[in-house]
């Protein structure tokens, strides 16, 4: 993720700011590295944290996936281990720009029938 060039419009910030909103969901990516300066160092330090705990043929979950970053991050552990990412994202809107291999469960986390697993990440989700 280090030494990226992001070129994204700049978010114009609706007064009601949701994530069902398009606008938002279009321009996450840029808001949040524009919000958030460290936001793609988080993302690296959970792709470096997850090779620890994603076995062969694993299964992990990433509640509130948004845009897939953390998919795209730990996406080469996932292909050299064969194990199975699931994005869990309440947000049509957010499902619309997903962009990560695996599957993605349009659906609250909260009526999401977890199976077992192996690891799940919930970054900036749980505030």
């Amino acid at each position: 993720m280090s030494g990226k060039l992001y070129r994204y419009k700049i978010m114009k910030i609706p007064r009601e700011w949701t994530f069902e909103n398009t606008s938002v969901a279009s321009s996450f990516d840029t808001h949040v590295r524009e919000q958030l300066p460290w936001y793609d160092m988080v993302t690296g330090a959970i792709a470096h944290i997850a090779r620890h705990f994603i076995p062969k043929n694993g299964l992990v979950y990433d509640i509130g996936a948004s845009t897939g970053n953390v998919g795209r991050a730990i996406a080469e552990t996932l292909k050299e281990r064969k194990a199975q990412l699931v994005g869990i994202e309440s947000s049509a809107e957010m499902c619309a720009q997903y962009q990560a291999d695996g599957e993605l469960v349009h659906i609250d986390a909260l009526d999401y029938r977890f199976q077992p697993f192996d690891l799940a990440v919930c970054n900036l989700v749980l505030m």
